[in-house]
């Protein structure tokens, strides 16, 4: 038992906290709602409408997005890792201690990652699988002068199914998400983490000396929500437009009791109770999400099925005649291109395996560029490639790689944080 403790003390140590956590709006933002800020009230499209105006979803359209995954480490933690590298290298091993002075007071060190599976999207509808977590670890001296580890985790997990209709200019949509939210936060004092460890590692300790319920909040549960909005746009397969959406209409609640059948909730439900039981916590209803009301304004050009590229600014205010958030306004912009399927084809490099007839392909499909910025927040930006590849004369296959960057400013001043995306979908690149 003493090497679980010792796990969780490092766990502790080196994980990623809330404070300074950049502001979100989003249940699970990806990386187009990451990189433009969430500015996106009136410019969302496809899985991305379901979350932040499901009105986007009014377009003729086909797709299917089989999966995406990003995750990004903020620069305070790739700093004490390359210290502990050069630690390493000169043969050295710092104890718990020893690593925890590398962090200096204040600084955070913080890990987020996303994913969406079988994003589908069809006229007038779609929908997407989602989960995302971050683990946040700062340092901080509490009330008493003690040097304390803050740790924060959350993890959001569940499915999205939105429609809209078009009528004239408007677009009306609804979306109706099923929610899993987990959230762990701990504040034990580092003499105590340092006690623990030392004591572990020596094999006197055991987990039911650690009093995890002094310093432990754990919270579970899941819940049903909805979001709806309304889109204005006055030409036709054009990107302009002004779009207001409310999401978490009427507030979301969760519940510990599974509120879809199936054993897979059950499960899960079981594991949660496991997990308490353990380590004598009690299993409390993570904080309601509050309704909040957004609107925003988009012009733009290209983004029709004929075009090759898209262009587009836009601007939101968020939280209206409310106080769930500290910042309210942001914007973004977009810049995508990607060439005609007679030159995407040209420009492939061809494969043929040996002892094989199919011939593979390969190809670059385009590119696309995004910046936002969030007031008081976080500056953003992204870069990213889009290949196809398939067989000889077609192409099924379309993969995205982002790189993106967050630079926080004001209270965030210092708080960098840079990732990878990639994502693979159903294309076709005659």
């Amino acid at each position: 038992m003493g090497s679980a403790v010792a796990a969780a003390a490092t766990v502790l140590a080196a994980s990623a906290s809330a404070a300074p956590s950049l502001q979100r709006i989003g249940l699970a933002p990806d990386v187009a709602a990451t990189t433009q800020a969430e500015a996106l009230t009136a410019s969302a499209r496809g899985g991305t409408a379901l979350m932040y105006n499901p009105a986007g979803l009014a377009r003729h359209v086909w797709g299917l997005k089989l999966v995406e995954y990003y995750e990004s480490v903020d620069q305070n933690a790739i700093d004490v890792s390359k210290r502990l590298q050069r630690q390493a290298q000169r043969g050295e091993s710092p104890d718990l201690a020893q690593v925890w002075d590398l962090v200096s007071s204040g600084d955070t060190l913080s890990f987020e990652f996303g994913a969406t599976a079988l994003e589908m999207e069809i006229p007038y509808a779609g929908a997407r699988g989602f989960a995302y977590g971050r683990a946040d670890l700062t340092k901080r001296t509490n009330a008493a002068g003690e040097a304390v580890y803050d740790f924060d985790m959350q993890s959001n997990t569940g499915a999205v199914l939105g429609f809209a209709i078009h009528y004239g200019r408007w677009s009306l949509g609804v979306a109706r998400y099923y929610l899993v939210r987990t959230e762990l936060a701990m504040a034990p004092t580092a003499a105590q983490v340092h006690e623990y460890a030392d004591r572990a590692a020596a094999g006197e300790l055991d987990e039911a000396d650690v009093p995890f319920q002094d310093f432990t909040r754990f919270s579970a549960g899941n819940g049903l929500g909805t979001n709806a909005g309304v889109l204005w746009q006055p030409w036709d397969d054009n990107p302009t437009g002004v779009g207001v959406a409310v999401l978490n209409v009427g507030g979301t609640k969760f519940e510990r009791k599974p509120l879809v059948s199936g054993q897979r909730a059950q499960k899960v439900d079981k594991a949660f109770q496991k997990f308490a039981d353990k380590y004598a916590l009690t299993i409390e209803n993570p904080e309601p999400l509050r309704q909040m009301t957004n609107a925003g304004a988009t012009i733009g050009v290209g983004g029709a099925t004929s075009d090759l590229y898209l262009a587009a600014l836009s601007v939101d205010y968020h939280d209206i005649g409310r106080d769930t958030l500290a910042q309210k306004l942001a914007g973004a912009g977009e810049l995508e291109g990607w060439f005609p399927d007679v030159l995407a084809s040209a420009l492939s490099v061809m494969y043929k395996p040996e002892k094989s007839n199919r011939i593979y392909r390969v190809g670059l499909y385009g590119g696309h560029v995004t910046a936002g910025i969030q007031e008081g927040e976080y500056t953003s930006y992204a870069f990213g490639i889009v290949f196809h590849g398939g067989f000889e004369k077609v192409s099924p296959l379309r993969l995205t790689i982002d790189h993106y960057v967050l630079e926080g400013f004001g209270e965030n001043a210092g708080h960098r944080r840079q990732g990878l995306a990639a994502s693979l979908s159903l294309t076709l690149v005659l």
